[in-house]
């Protein structure tokens, strides 16, 4: 049970929440099993499936999920109603079913006074179990306190951490006192005010506060495809937060590990009604696996359908269903959603800015989406940026679409550019482009730096690379100190295949007035680099220059360490053994992208590198939104290494 618990120190905490999932979701399940004639373990066929009626109102709308598995499909009634709690009673009243109990346990620890109160003033023989039960849990479970394992604190039913007996049920909260007023409200007769049918069902008055609603009525932001927080991290930083909505389990379990707000759900299947009167601005940063240069682009091909559905999107037509059928990926279609949402909300003058990202192939889709904006009395800007002109230690390009209803919309001033610029009459200069090293702090000796471990398989597993390689790689790392080149010397973008620049033509060179290394011991007989994938045509840039675009997600897209000689060697017989490939591990990854060194990526090493590759790179995200919201960016609030 969920517990409140007052620690040994006096803090309060809490007990893992399992009731649900063992008490309803598995029985329902092996329920559902065994009506399908596929009882566990048997494998449930494809497109065989029960629809499960879920009764969430729009109270507690937030709690709409898709199932997580395929043979159950959720409906959601009444939110298709628009119905509330309030709503729900009226209909059972009307039934002659008024005294219908909320349905909970009966020593629930999520019972507000109101429930408290009813069960002491209507059933006495179930409050003094309640009370009993209380008492009882007060040191914990007796199986665990007899092999040992007693519980760090007292454990309470009531949130406020006292016996139930003592505990303040009398107290209307600010909860009861809103419904009660929303019961008031609906019920009063035209022109009645509402003050004394509230203090005569026992509603004490209160001061007003000016902040009151202020996330409920035009302060939400919305995330589409919200991903492991990009978008959210930078609203963080900023002093803001999002509601994200995100389908990916794992990017969902690195959400709520980083404190973000998040509905797990299908964003198009999702309805856009429960966002209507309360929200501020729409991120959106639709799916690019479709579309991107590490898949097989099917959205090229589907690019007039996606167009199609965003046409009749705005027009308030829906054939996504009809035009789903014809697309060679499903998921090209996921970037015509944001439509959906957006059409809905500018029936009701919202929102008042836009931000969406997305690979540079999609820009021609922005454009359409611009035209439409622009009708609905928007000012828009959409273009390709690329991150490392903004911070980030990276070479990613993406198409970027900006709309404000309030501001001329227009793209961040770079802060970085290849070559650093001074400050002049012109404008006060640019910083040269962040390296990998500068960003991870690589020979950085006056504090900590980050430990290599290239880890195996995406899938886990033993440690495919030597020892020795990762000990090279560490000690170019940590003892190195770094010297700058002499003026005009470029680093080359160099490509695995001598002939790719035959066939596809060579690649513009890298400036190299940053840092050289220099090592002690072992460490300087090598230069290293990040080679982007396993591909013939794989991206090799030194740790002196950004990254090029990171994408994972497929075992031929794993980005490695790799070591050359710092110097060619006089003969062969002195040159040392190369030190083996090293494959990146996701905080390195993460680092890269500007997360921070402790994010809490969830999952496998697979599914941790599929959600960094996907995601925006919160550096960029920040210079993005900053001007929407008003506020200043400081970029030293981002710390790129540990």
């Amino acid at each position: 049970m969920p517990l409140h618990i007052l620690n040994q120190d006096g803090r309060p905490g809490m007990t893992r929440r399992q009731c649900t999932g063992e008490y309803k979701v598995k029985p329902i399940k092996q329920k559902v099993r065994e009506l399908l004639g596929y009882p566990y373990p048997a494998r449930i066929p494809k497109g065989v499936f029960a629809e499960q009626w879920v009764g969430i109102s729009t109270d507690e709308f937030h709690r709409a999920k898709d199932a997580d598995v395929k043979y159950m499909r959720n409906r959601h009634p009444l939110l298709d109603m628009s119905w509330s709690r309030a709503d729900c009673a009226r209909y059972l009243t009307s039934l002659g079913l008024a005294d219908t109990p909320k349905s909970s346990c009966l020593g629930c620890p999520f019972h507000g006074n109101a429930q408290w109160r009813h069960i002491r003033d209507t059933s006495p023989s179930e409050w003094a179990d309640v009370v009993e039960f209380d008492t009882a849990i007060r040191q914990g479970n007796a199986r665990a306190n007899a092999t040992g394992n007693r519980l760090l604190g007292e454990a309470f039913l009531h949130r406020s951490r006292v016996p139930l007996s003592e505990a303040p049920i009398d107290h209307v909260t600010a909860a009861e006192r809103a419904a009660l007023r929303i019961s008031a409200d609906r019920g009063r007769r035209p022109g009645e005010r509402c003050r004394g049918r509230l203090l005569a069902l026992g509603v004490p008055g209160r001061r007003r506060r000016t902040d009151a609603g202020r996330l409920r009525a035009g302060h939400v932001i919305l995330d589409l495809f919200a991903g492991p927080g990009g978008w959210s991290r930078a609203l963080h930083v900023l002093g803001v937060r999002d509601v994200g909505l995100e389908w990916d389990p794992w990017a969902c379990k690195t959400r709520a590990a980083a404190g973000q707000l998040t509905i797990r759900c299908d964003v198009a299947r999702y309805p856009a009604w429960p966002f209507l009167g309360r929200t501020r601005g729409v991120i959106a940063s639709p799916p690019c696996q479709a579309w991107s240069m590490a898949g097989k682009r099917l959205g090229l091909v589907d690019q007039p359908l996606v167009h199609a559905a965003v046409e009749d999107l705005a027009a308030g037509r829906d054939t996504r269903e009809r035009l789903l059928t014809a697309c060679r990926d499903e998921r090209s279609l996921l970037a015509a959603e944001p439509m959906r949402y957006l059409h809905a909300l500018n029936a009701v003058g919202e929102p008042d800015w836009v931000a969406m990202e997305e690979v540079p192939d999609v820009l021609p889709l922005w454009k359409q989406y611009a035209a439409v904006l622009r009708g609905w009395g928007f000012s828009v800007w959409y273009g390709i940026l690329n991150a490392a002109d903004f911070g980030v230690p990276q070479t990613r390009k993406r198409a970027i679409l900006l709309a404000s209803r309030v501001r001329t919309a227009q793209p961040p001033t770079p802060t970085h550019a290849q070559l650093a610029e001074p400050v002049s009459l012109f404008g006060p200069g640019r910083a040269r482009w962040v390296s990998m090293t500068e960003a991870m702090g690589w020979g950085a000796t006056d504090r900590p730096v980050p430990t290599v471990c290239a880890g195996g398989g995406p899938g886990g597993g033993p440690e495919p690379f030597p020892s020795g390689s990762r000990k090279t790689l560490s000690d170019a790392r940590e003892r190195g100190s770094w010297m700058p080149r002499p003026d005009g010397v470029v680093l080359q973008s160099r490509r695995e295949d001598a002939g790719w620049a035959a066939r596809h033509g060579t690649r513009e060179n890298r400036a190299a007035d940053a840092p050289a290394p220099t090592f002690t011991a072992e460490a300087h007989r090598w230069s290293w680099s990040l080679r982007s994938n396993n591909q013939a045509n794989a991206t090799v840039r030194s740790i002196q220059e950004p990254a090029g675009t990171l994408f994972f997600g497929h075992r031929a897209n794993e980005c490695t360490w790799v070591a050359e000689p710092a110097t060619p060697s006089a003969t062969d017989t002195d040159a040392p053994a190369v030190p083996e490939p090293i494959r990146i591990t996701a905080r390195e990854a993460g680092l890269l992208q500007t997360f921070p060194a402790d994010y809490p990526w969830a999952g496998n090493k697979g599914q941790q590198f599929s959600q960094i590759g996907n995601a925006v790179p919160p550096l960029l995200a920040s210079h993005l939104l900053a001007p929407h919201l008003g506020l200043t960016l400081d970029p030293d609030d981002f710390t790129l290494a540990a």
